[in-house]
């Protein structure tokens, strides 16, 4: 793995991010995915269902380029959203789709 990819591991969650600048950032993205699928994977026992994993570039309003990485030979789907450890982070930043969440969730459990 680059020095500059940082994977977070809980559970059955993996986290893999870096900061994407030039054309070879995204390249060694997708080397550091193919790393983490087989070499990784092979030494924890870990099998990835890349059905389940997504792609979501967070950025400060500007264009985004978009860029498309694959695990176990799928395309990776991107997502405007995630729940990661019960926050959900969107490409924004800005806490809506969370406070949402949580505002449902709360109005849920006073109904029952």
């Amino acid at each position: 793995m680059h020095s500059k990819t940082r994977c977070r591991l809980l559970a059955d969650d993996t986290l893999l991010y870096r900061l994407v600048k030039p054309i070879a950032d995204q390249a060694q993205l997708q080397q550091d995915l193919r790393n983490l699928e087989v070499l990784e994977a092979a030494e924890w026992g870990m099998v990835f269902n890349a059905s389940k994993c997504h792609v979501m570039t967070i950025n400060k309003g500007r264009t985004q380029n978009t860029h498309f990485y694959e695990l176990c030979g799928a395309v990776m789907q991107s997502a405007d959203h995630e729940r990661y450890l019960g926050v959900i982070l969107s490409q924004d930043m800005n806490g809506n789709a969370h406070t949402s969440h949580i505002s449902s969730t709360s109005a849920l459990c006073d109904a029952l």
